[in-house]
This record gives structure tokens, C-alpha cells and sequence, in this order.
């Protein structure tokens, strides 16, 4: 079965018949014909544009949101949540081994609520708390003295390589972190009524009220060369400026303990906590209550 002849050859067949059976044939006009095809062919194209134009333009308008289906084109707004939600402040003066200090987001602790150890001690896996994050009320901890012991065996021995402060005023708090690479070491929190360099025992000038004392025991704050491992290291007192954190310093990296103090505005209550980051990163965060 023959194909149909388009309208280009039936158009070239008519003209060769009425050539053919003329007694006088006129010219064959092959420059007609071509050109009449040409504007055949430019106004099909001119129409698939013109379709494919308006599919376009119609996908585009509803994907930026039809009326009635829901979708305003807001792409930028939070999946969920409430639209008037804040989230707490965190800025944080660090020295640790990412590259000094300078004001820097706090880890990734201190970007969450406090958390509560399991039963048997802070060893273990832990469950976030959120105290006072709804109506910001300070939470009650307590001020007593708290320790842990160190759980594991040396060498090696833990390694301090950073220190992070945030602010959290939703919680009613505000929080210092301590990373260490290894494991995670054994440690005291207590308020003691000056601060002196572990060792000399030569008093510190630490800004601030009330001074609470962590020591870190089977801890380093140096490399096996005996370089420090905080960059800088804190070993003059950090101004933070918190309403309750005012300032902490390095007192101390001698014979396997680290002590850090802080100087705080008052004798408040504080929560310490331990979150395992991998096998060999373990961060010790104290959380020190707002001041009422």
C-alpha cells in the first residue's frame, strides 16, 4: 500500500500534469512552490511554540500555588512548627582545636535542652530534659558537690580539645561544654571560695561573684609533646558575659588533672551532664541556672 502524497508533492504532481497536457506548458515555478511550503512550515512551528508556551505557563502557575489547593508558594517557611517560635540564643566563646577563639555557635550539646543522666550515674545513655523551655522558668538544681569517677583504663589518656559556652535564657540557663578525645575522663564540680592555679597553688583573679571548680581527673590538656591542645589555650581568664557565666580560665593541667573554674554572678544551681559524640569523643557540659 502507497503512502499518501503530502500536499508538497501533491502540489509538484499537479503542476507536472498541467505542464505535461498543456499544448503550450508555462514554466515550472519550483521558487513558488518552495516558498509557499516554507510559509507552510513556519506557521506549524509558530503554533508548537506557541503550545508549548502556554503547557509552560500553566505548570508554572500552579506550581507557585492555585487558589484553593493549599500551597501559597510560601517554600521558605519551616515545615512545621509554630510560625512564632525562637530559638534560643547561643553565642559562645571558644578555645579549642578548630582554630581559636573568638565568639563561635556553641556544640552541639549546648544547641539542645540539659540531659538527664540514667539511674545508674552520668554514664550511660542519657534522655533530653527540657526544663523552663516553655515558660522560661529557671530550673532548681541543685549546689551541692557532684563527681564521677573515671570508668576507664590509661594510657591514653583523655584529652581536652575544646571549650564552648551558650547562652539559653528560654531554659533558664546557661551552659560551658568540655570535649575530650579518648575517653571520657572521671570529674568534681564544687563551688569553692577562691581560684588558684592547680599546683602553685597562686591565686587567679577570675572575673566574677561565685566560682565553681570542675576538675577532670585522667585528663591532659596537652599533646605527648607537651603542646597545648586548646588554641588558644585559656590559661588567662575568658570574659563571657553572660547574665550568670561571667568568665572561666585553664587552672590547671599537672600530673593527669585538668582543672577549669568558672566565675559566675551568684551561687546558683548546676546540672552536669555527659554525651558520648562517638567511641572516641566524649563531651562533659555544665549547665548553671539563670540567677533569680
Amino acid at each position: 500500500m502507497k503512502r499518501p502524497l503530502s500536499a508538497f508533492e501533491q502540489e509538484v504532481a499537479a503542476a507536472m500534469d498541467e505542464y505535461a497536457n498543456q499544448a503550450e506548458p508555462p514554466a515550472f515555478n519550483a521558487q513558488g512552490i518552495m516558498g509557499r511550503e516554507r510559509r507552510r512550515v513556519r506557521f506549524r512551528v509558530a503554533l508548537a511554540t506557541l503550545s508549548v508556551t502556554a503547557v509552560v505557563g500553566v505548570a508554572a502557575y500552579a506550581a507557585n500555588g492555585l487558589p484553593g489547593t493549599g500551597n501559597s508558594g510560601h517554600s521558605g517557611l519551616p515545615a512545621g512548627g509554630a510560625s512564632g517560635s525562637t530559638p534560643a540564643t547561643a553565642g559562645a566563646t571558644a578555645s579549642g582545636s578548630a582554630g581559636g577563639g573568638g565568639n563561635v555557635p556553641s556544640d552541639a550539646p549546648a544547641a539542645t535542652a540539659p540531659w538527664t543522666p540514667s539511674p545508674s550515674g552520668l554514664r550511660g545513655t542519657a534522655q533530653p530534659t527540657t526544663p523552663g523551655s516553655q515558660s522560661g522558668a529557671i530550673p532548681s538544681w541543685p549546689t551541692a558537690t557532684t563527681s564521677s569517677p573515671f570508668a576507664g583504663t590509661v594510657p591514653p589518656v583523655p584529652e581536652l580539645t575544646a571549650i564552648r559556652v551558650g547562652a539559653h535564657p528560654s531554659g533558664g540557663y546557661e551552659r560551658i561544654s568540655l570535649e575530650f578525645t579518648g575517653q571520657a575522663p572521671g570529674f568534681r564540680a564544687e563551688y569553692v571560695s577562691a581560684v588558684v592555679r592547680q599546683g602553685s597553688g597562686a591565686p587567679v583573679a577570675l572575673p566574677g561573684s561565685a566560682f565553681l571548680q570542675l576538675t577532670f581527673s585522667s585528663a591532659q590538656a596537652h599533646d605527648e609533646n607537651g603542646n597545648p591542645t586548646l588554641h588558644p589555650s585559656p590559661t588567662n581568664p575568658v570574659a563571657v558575659g553572660f547574665p550568670e557565666l561571667r568568665s572561666y580560665v585553664l587552672n590547671g593541667d599537672f600530673e593527669g588533672t585538668v582543672s577549669v573554674a568558672l566565675g559566675l554572678t551568684a551561687r546558683d544551681g548546676f546540672h552536669v551532664s555527659e554525651l558520648a559524640k562517638s567511641p572516641t569523643d566524649h563531651v562533659i557540659s555544665v549547665d548553671v541556672a539563670l540567677p533569680r
